[in-house]
């Protein structure tokens, strides 16, 4: 799950497939790198959607996506990264999308250059 307000990742595994964080289940916080936050600051959205974070599924009102088993993801979607420098400077120039492939799960990133998104390496 996205822990947006927290600029952290939750990681949960599902031993039981139930959806739910039960009682033995292993659950870990992964903060974003320092300065890194939630966001796309003044960048123009990508095909992900507008939102921080574009899923729909939630866990514990957090947007969430799930890989399953056979690698593939629970939805395609994807989030936004960007250091809080330049959301203070007004600037997107370091705004980077992950986009988040349904049927593999395959997680593919952009920078946002020049007014417009470039896939990376």
């Amino acid at each position: 799950a996205f822990d947006v307000p927290n600029n952290r990742l939750r990681t949960h595994e599902d031993s039981d497939n139930d959806g739910v964080m039960g009682v033995g289940e292993r659950v870990a916080y992964t903060p974003l790198s320092e300065g890194v936050v939630f966001g796309r600051g003044t960048a123009a959205a990508f095909t992900i959607g507008p939102n921080s974070v574009n899923f729909t599924r939630t866990q514990d009102a957090m947007p969430a996506v799930m890989f399953r088993r056979d690698g593939s993801a629970s939805e395609s979607g994807g989030f936004y990264i960007i250091p809080s420098r330049s959301v203070a400077r007004g600037s997107a120039r370091e705004a980077r999308a992950c986009d988040i492939v349904r049927a593999t799960g395959r997680v593919t990133w952009s920078r946002y250059l020049n007014g417009t998104w470039t896939r990376g390496d």
